[in-house]
């Protein structure tokens, strides 16, 4: 259980999020500064290919579902430590980057996202210049594309973060949640995947079935390793992925975020006739 925050804990936890985070200074994690500035500072990656949502969420998918190498197990391991440490601060988070890239987004991250300690009123004015409706205070976090759309900037609302009875748990949740649009949007140069197909209208949460069906994913390994719920019980995020059946979800899923009507005007009912086309030609193989 995380403990109990005062209202003096909050504050001070808001206070240190406008501070800068430095590898010796803070909540204590095994990292070294410039794993903390790969974070905080965009690189180039002119030469780098962009990859089509199809083939982004088959990546993520297969490195997901792979049992972990000795390394990943590490980073999960340094990760599982610190999201149960009793003396954390808002620091870590930053701190732990490298290691969320390495056990969840296979490396994609560096220096193409950078995470950042914001407030409401900013979110607010990001969110409305990227013509996000409702960009209330309700908001845990936002990820914003920018100029170039290889790079991505994670904003993680404090105010309401530490204003939640479990605001260390809010903290982790948010950052993954979040960094699952970044990955997105870091891999395949789409301001937001699921929002590009229109598949937002497939789930009831806001979200399309690709951001969901990662996202289960990436709470799977989670609760294995963390023992951590990165979906909460009553949100309708998570997919059921337990079963062999799932893995040919996986493939509609990937499927159905790269269709195109082969002319315009042609709706969702084609895109389920050709869904159907390509399920009948694997069971038949």
């Amino acid at each position: 259980m995380d403990r109990p925050l005062s209202e003096e804990d909050r504050t001070r936890l808001r206070y240190e999020t406008i501070l800068p985070v430095y590898a010796n200074n803070g909540t204590p994690y095994l990292c070294s500064q410039e794993d903390i500035d790969d974070y905080q500072y965009f690189s180039s990656h002119s030469g780098v290919a962009l990859l089509s949502l199809a083939e982004s969420t088959r990546q993520l998918t297969s490195f997901l579902m792979a049992e972990p190498s000795d390394d990943i197990k590490e980073a999960l391991s340094r990760l599982r430590h610190a999201r149960w440490n009793s003396l954390w601060g808002p620091g870590i988070i930053l701190k732990a980057l490298r290691d969320i890239d390495i056990a969840f987004f296979n490396s994609c991250l560096r220096g193409k996202v950078i995470v950042r300690w914001s407030n409401t009123e900013e979110i607010a004015r990001v969110g409305s210049l990227r013509n996000k409706s409702d960009m209330s205070g309700r908001y845990l976090g936002l990820s914003c594309p920018e100029e170039d759309l290889r790079q991505v900037t994670v904003y993680l609302n404090a105010e309401t973060i530490f204003s939640r009875p479990t605001a260390c748990e809010e903290m982790w949740q948010t950052v993954l949640h979040e960094l699952m649009h970044a990955y997105f949007i870091a891999t395949t140069g789409v301001a937001d995947g699921d929002e590009h197909y229109d598949s937002h209208r497939q789930m009831p949460n806001s979200h399309g079935w690709v951001y969901c069906w990662l996202l289960s994913h990436v709470d799977q390994r989670a609760r294995a390793y963390l023992d951590m719920a990165v979906i909460h019980p009553d949100e309708d995020f998570r997919l059921d992925i337990s079963n062999e059946s799932n893995q040919i979800l996986g493939e509609v899923v990937a499927f159905r975020s790269s269709w195109r009507p082969p002319r315009p005007g042609l709706g969702l009912r084609h895109m389920y006739k050709a869904i159907s086309d390509m399920l009948a030609k694997k069971l038949a193989k």
